[in-house]
């Protein structure tokens, strides 16, 4: 039904289409128009530059929403430069990570911890782009580890703008080998994996971990720092994704679609279990992975569905 039409005009239409004898299973109705869902075939056609969405280089610009729950209504909107502080630096950006955070911003589900705990009650004060890749523009006064034409990653409040201003601190040396594309893929997943795992777990040589979902962007930098560590990795994943995760060098791989895991581990380790979990599962996962648990270090970065207490 319309979200943006009154009830009294929906509800007819949704009235017509229960009583009536068609089998579509897909109905959309907007603005009065009828829309069921066909798949067309299409020639393949390269976008030219006609077609594309001109941005202008003298304006900068900064993705905003203008309403939760519609990925339609983000827009560019001009925004004005915000020169570095002291111990800031400016970055114009040539590539932004899209993180799961980002698309439940968008789907406003998590609208209601912003405007508790930030006090964000405005989806256009909601900002997009938590990593960026991209040239230093400015740097601030105490700034000294950083030079204008650097090319950088970064951790920052709003990427998904042509220029975007943050803490010094926040921003590290883009690898030279690397595309800028690729490495907007890096700065969240490689941290939240090297957190959890070396700050938080204190991850030893000798010791076992579990990684579930690892051939996922954390879970393929948790694999690499487990191992370079000296850990011995358990993998949960699809059964498609096994092959990617044998030729990171992980041995031991169960399917993240079933319970199964969790008897698998005690048999692969005769009854004792592992030492550490990161865990980005819901539900019944977290208490199977308590189970194999020999020792409580368990690491959770899913955004919803985490135990309490």
């Amino acid at each position: 039904l319309d979200p943006k039409s009154h009830v009294s005009e929906t509800i007819p239409k949704l009235v017509d289409e229960l009583l009536s004898n068609n089998n579509e299973d897909q109905i959309a109705i907007r603005q009065g128009v009828r829309y069921v869902a066909r798949l067309v075939q299409q020639q393949k056609q390269k976008l030219t530059s006609q077609q594309q969405l001109p941005i202008p280089e003298a304006q900068p610009l900064e993705l905003k929403l203008s309403e939760y729950g519609l990925i339609d209504n983000l827009n560019w909107q001009p925004i004005q430069r915000r020169p570095p502080k002291a111990q800031e630096v400016e970055i114009q950006v040539k590539a932004v990570g899209l993180n799961f955070r980002d698309v439940l911003n968008a789907l406003g589900l998590l609208k209601e911890y912003y405007a508790q705990v930030l006090g964000i009650t405005n989806v256009e004060q909601l900002t997009l782009g938590l990593e960026c890749v991209g040239v230093i523009a400015s740097v601030g006064d105490n700034v000294s580890q950083w030079q204008v034409g650097d090319e950088v990653m970064a951790f920052v409040p709003n990427g998904f703008s042509s220029f975007v201003t943050t803490a010094a601190e926040f921003v590290m040396a883009k690898p030279k080998q690397m595309s800028f594309p690729e490495a907007a893929t890096l700065p969240l997943t490689f941290f939240t994996a090297y957190y959890g795992l070396q700050h938080l777990a204190k991850i030893q040589p000798g010791e076992r971990v579990l990684i579930h979902a690892a051939a996922g962007g954390v879970g393929q930098a948790a694999v690499q720092i487990a191992l370079q560590a000296g850990a011995e990795v358990f993998a949960t994943a699809s059964p498609p994704k096994w092959d990617f995760l044998k030729s990171l060098g992980v041995q031991q791989i169960m399917n993240s679609r079933t319970f199964d895991f969790a008897s698998e581990i005690m048999h692969l380790t005769q009854g004792a279990g592992v030492d550490i979990v990161l865990n980005s599962l819901n539900g019944e996962f977290i208490d199977k992975s308590f189970a194999v648990l020999y020792q409580v270090r368990i690491i959770s970065y899913n955004k919803t569905g985490i135990v309490a207490g």
